[in-house]
């Protein structure tokens, strides 16, 4: 058996207060989107959106790490399925969380399957998923 106790309905939730503009635009340079949307204040303006738009990758990590916080150290997400629902702008604040729907025993460990969300302060879903996390006894 693994070290972590985990079952059914565990759950995992973390919070990311107001996504800022610069982890935006430094997300942007990282990838090396072209896309205005991501940097460009006047582009944002002209198209009447509240803010530069955080990059999608980085709302895809938010959910990763609540799912990691369940597979603890020695745990691989082995599969992951998420869809991209909504936004997320600059000063937005965020909540992800990651339950365990079901847990497998294996002879190597565990297999958990989770599923997950990143929903705004307003209550927007932003990105909703399920992963597979293997959970080895070494």
């Amino acid at each position: 058996m693994t070290d972590r106790d985990i079952q059914p309905g565990t759950e995992v939730r973390k919070r990311f207060e107001n996504i800022r503009e610069e982890d935006v635009k430094l997300m942007t340079a990282i990838t090396r989107d072209p896309n205005p949307i991501h940097f460009d204040r006047q582009v944002v303006d002209k198209m009447g959106l509240p803010g530069l738009i955080n990059q999608g990758a980085s709302n895809l990590s938010y959910l990763v790490q609540v799912v990691e916080e369940i597979s603890g150290t020695g745990g691989d997400i082995t599969d992951i399925d998420v869809r991209f629902r909504n936004q997320v702008y600059e000063g937005d604040s965020l909540t992800a969380t990651a339950t365990v729907d079901t847990v497998d025993e294996t002879e190597d460990g565990l297999i958990a399957n989770v599923t997950g969300s990143v929903i705004k302060s307003d209550d927007t879903v932003v990105v909703t998923g399920s992963a597979t996390v293997e959970i080895s006894d070494a």
